[in-house]
């Protein structure tokens, strides 16, 4: 049995979910070839939200063999189509740089530039005649070989080069922006593919798993973190588990923490009690995932602070948001133990939703810490 990741793998635009106006612009580039073909795109945003999809259905249909001229979609059909770029060897005019091969980076860098230099394989001059080169994460690329690239999208009057198109992409958006890749990114057609909400990756599991339970589902959504690939692979999880995807299993399987255990933790954190919550995370440590924990209660925060932020939360937000950027150097419990005796959160109606509460499913039982 496959992976849901694999199977469910768009094979075409019409199965690629959201992004509608990244798309269009792509598949413009594909109808209107001779006129509106870049020479570099750049492709960024979170992990799992389609970059690497994106850039694999358009070199499937550029160099799709039953695609006729202003036609934007692949056939399926065609050995191009049933390949993937990647990692395809009968794709001549394809090369693609990514961490993981036999090759180190470098060398695959220096043979990507010899390729550039190069006029695409074939001698038919049709509306399929191109060289792609792609930059799988782009920020890995050395900084001294920058200068290299940024000539290439400058220079497209040469004959060879005006059939080669550069795709990069990125995770790291901040460096397209403003760091050393800027120049680049001003040389080429920007797309930025967004996080996803919970409510359109709910309505896609929803699609997927049409008799499921909408609780079910909400958790996977709030658990994937705008990521539709991060949803398909705690879906899969969740029915190895439970084909019925029950509440209960799902929400054993995802370690979700509910409202009710978070609004406990907020009040042992204002009322000082330390023994509480170190009792409690000794108890509850192999039940949550703790990572997930800091960002809900990040939310909770959000939620909190909309009408007027008080001192205490934007300090706790900040102490949160700074264990999420450092969470291999410092545990949760200590980041928790420095908003002890601030006033947060007190009141349930203040955290975000839960889908768990209208079930009544508790996950986690925290009973009150007896003391000697």
């Amino acid at each position: 049995m496959k992976q849901l990741t694999i199977e469910k793998d768009p094979q075409n635009w019409d199965e690629f979910w959201y992004h509608e106006k990244e798309v269009k612009r792509l598949r413009g580039f594909l109808e209107n070839d001779k006129d509106k073909m870049p020479y570099a795109i750049v492709l960024s945003g979170f992990t799992g939200t389609g970059k690497t999809t994106a850039a694999r259905l358009f070199i499937k249909a550029l160099f799709c063999e039953n695609r006729k001229a202003g036609e934007s979609q692949p056939c399926g059909e065609c050995r191009t189509c049933k390949s993937d770029p990647r990692t395809s060897t009968s794709l001549n005019n394809v090369t693609w740089v990514q961490r993981g091969q036999d090759e180190t980076l470098a060398n695959q860098f220096k043979k990507a530039l010899q390729e550039a230099n190069q006029p695409p394989y074939g001698m038919d001059e049709d509306h399929r005649h191109y060289k792609v080169i792609v930059f799988d994460e782009l920020q890995s690329i050395p900084k001294d070989r920058l200068q290299d690239l940024l000539f290439y999208p400058e220079v497209p009057t040469i004959t060879e080069r005006s059939r080669v198109i550069f795709i990069f992409l990125t995770m790291a958006e901040e460096n397209i922006k403003e760091g050393v890749f800027k120049p680049l990114r001003d040389r080429a057609r920007y797309f930025r593919f967004r996080k996803l909400s919970e409510t359109e990756i709910f309505q896609y599991l929803k699609k997927q798993e049409p008799y499921a339970p909408d609780e079910s589902l909400e958790i996977i959504a709030h658990y994937a973190d705008g990521s539709i690939r991060g949803a398909l692979s705690a879906l899969d999880d969740c029915l190895e588990v439970d084909s019925h995807l029950s509440v209960e299993n799902v929400a054993e399987t995802l370690y979700y923490v509910s409202a009710a255990t978070r609004l406990r933790i907020w009040k042992m954190i204002q009322e000082y009690d330390y023994k509480g919550l170190h009792t409690f995370w000794q108890q509850n440590i192999y039940h949550f995932d703790e990572q997930k924990l800091v960002i809900q209660m990040m939310r909770d925060l959000d939620l909190a602070m909309v009408k007027r932020p008080t001192a205490d939360q934007l300090r706790a937000h900040s102490l949160l948001y700074h264990h999420v950027c450092t969470s291999r150097k410092v545990r949760v419990l200590d980041t928790l133990k420095l908003l002890i005796g601030l006033d947060l959160i007190t009141d349930e109606t203040l955290l975000t939703r839960s889908p768990l509460e209208q079930s009544g499913y508790e996950r986690i039982s925290t009973p009150q810490p007896t003391y000697a």
